[in-house]
């Protein structure tokens, strides 16, 4: 018999269960994601009905044999997170990726509270069209000074890009579930990343640099390596030419500035964030294989 008491938890996903309860997937702080029946529920009328939505912090008891439990008691622990549009889209983008990458009671502690940062954020985030938000040299600590594994988004003028806060939590994800990113030194020499340089990236190994050159101020394309999800990449000894510059991201081509980057969490300028995007996709779906998320057909965001 297993029984969780006052546990702090996030909604993760809920749908109908049976006439009238909900069947709940929850990401807690001690006991990582699980799933519970909230009995009865959809009978209620009360406000306590409305907390089982996803974006409450909420305190659960529950308790059951095996794998799927039985809600016993929730209350709020604050207030909900006010999302909405491309925030709430990002939130569930966010959901998503907890739901596919992590296993069942593999307890995640530091990523419960970078999960409650990133809603957070979210919550305090503007869209990059703005044009007002960066993230600062000096990687100042989001709120109450608890970072994104160490580091942190910055809050310049109390503005928080969204594609700046998924690369973070999207890289702490892959840490915590033991596929931390090898992003300082090269695959091959072990020399650290040059900034001026440009690299393939294998999710598993790490940048290998570029060594091909290109020929008559064309990219030279050829088989990626095994290990690498890319089928196909392109590689440049130097700044690759205007006219051929398209083919960097999707051929999974980095500079080297924008790995140091990743690398150090001090993300700014629009061309670093393009090409950081496309690495995290590319590690990402190294791991998530080949069916697609949900969320990236609603709008275009991961």
């Amino acid at each position: 018999m297993r029984r969780i008491d006052f546990q702090p938890a996030y909604i993760l996903h809920s749908r109908p269960y049976q006439e009238s309860s909900l069947l709940l997937e929850l990401f807690t702080q001690d006991f990582g994601r699980f799933a519970v029946i909230a009995k009865g529920v959809r009978r209620q009328k009360n406000h306590t009905r409305a907390l089982l939505q996803a974006f409450v912090p909420l305190l659960i008891s529950c308790s059951g044999r095996g794998e799927l439990l039985v809600l016993k008691n929730y209350e709020s622990k604050a207030r909900l997170h006010l999302l909405f549009g491309k925030q709430l889209i990002s939130a569930l983008y966010v959901n998503e990726l907890l739901m596919r990458l992590l296993h069942r009671f593999d307890a995640h502690e530091t990523l419960f509270q970078v999960y409650a940062n990133t809603l957070v954020a979210l919550e305090l985030s503007v869209t990059e069209e703005t044009g007002n938000n960066t993230v600062s040299e000096e990687n100042a600590i989001l709120g109450d000074k608890t970072s994104f594994e160490g580091s942190s988004i910055s809050e310049d003028n109390g503005l928080f890009t969204m594609n700046i806060i998924l690369r973070l939590f999207e890289k702490a994800l892959l840490k915590a579930i033991g596929y931390e990113l090898p992003l300082t030194r090269e695959v091959n020499t072990g020399q650290p990343i040059d900034p001026d340089a440009f690299y393939n990236f294998d999710p598993e190994r790490g940048p290998i640099a570029v060594e091909s050159p290109i020929k008559q101020g064309r990219p030279v394309l050829h088989s990626a390596t095994p290990a690498t999800p890319t089928p196909r990449t392109i590689e440049y000894p130097t700044e690759p030419p205007k006219e051929v510059k398209k083919y960097t991201l999707r051929g999974g081509v980095y500079s080297g500035r924008s790995i140091i980057a990743l690398s150090q969490e001090k993300i700014a300028g629009p061309k670093i964030q393009r090409e950081i995007k496309h690495l995290m996709r590319q590690a990402l779906q190294y791991r998530l294989g080949d069916k697609p998320l949900e969320t990236r057909r609603l709008v275009h965001i991961g």
